[in-house]
């Protein structure tokens, strides 16, 4: 007897993990870019500074840490190099965080939080662009219930910074 598997009626068989990050990862950079452009100049107020400096420490960290769990869910299907890389830049990403927190609260560092500002708001786009590569081949009906949580956790319709503070 030939068992015949068929796809999920409604799950595309074209769906990818990528497709689904594509619109979060472009909603987070234009978070980014509303809170960390702003203090990229080292004549920033102190509320655009201060504002950064919440999104940095309140939101940015819960992100990268969703983004780092679905990678750890999702290793079997990516090669050791490009997992290599994806945690290189992660912790270089919790490396900018952490220096920008610390500078970001500190008095006379205008020009540091700008360097640091432009410095993350890039790393952060390379990270993003990296994970969307990386799980570029990956068919959503691949993947397990535990990854899918992690997914619809990622979704930006669930998770946007920017929304929630303009209602």
């Amino acid at each position: 007897m030939t068992t015949i598997m068929t796809p999920q009626p409604n799950m595309p068989m074209n769906d990818t993990i990528d497709a689904r990050l594509i619109p979060a990862h472009d909603n987070w950079m234009a978070d980014a870019a509303r809170f960390l452009n702003p203090v990229a100049a080292t004549d920033a107020t102190f509320w655009q500074r201060w504002a950064a400096v919440r999104y940095v420490s309140e939101q940015l960290p819960a992100r990268l840490g969703s983004e780092r769990a679905l990678l750890q869910r999702l290793r079997a299907f990516l090669s050791p190099e490009i997992t290599k890389r994806l945690s290189m830049q992660a912790e270089r990403l919790s490396g900018l965080v952490e220096h920008f927190n610390r500078v970001g609260r500190q008095r006379d560092s205008a020009r540091e939080v700008a360097r640091t500002a432009w410095e993350l708001s890039e790393v952060l786009r390379l990270w993003y662009a990296e994970i969307e590569y990386a799980v570029g081949g990956i068919h959503v009906a691949d993947v397990g219930r535990d990854e899918m949580r992690l997914l619809d956790e990622l979704n930006p319709a669930r998770c946007g910074w920017a929304d929630a503070n303009q209602s």
